[in-house]
């Protein structure tokens, strides 16, 4: 069994170059607005935000 953390894993990436991609595959603003906020917040653990 293969157990990894990709708990840091989305900080080490070019949030500009990840959003772009989506971009072209997702027409909705708001739900790149949403990503977008997402990436800046660093993500979730469990219910809360951090």
């Amino acid at each position: 069994m293969l157990e990894i953390d990709l708990s840091k894993y989305f900080d080490t990436l070019n949030h500009e170059l990840l959003l772009d991609l989506l971009r072209k595959q997702i027409e909705d603003k708001r739900v790149i607005d949403l990503i977008k906020k997402y990436l800046k917040i660093g993500g979730m653990e469990g219910r809360l935000l951090n």
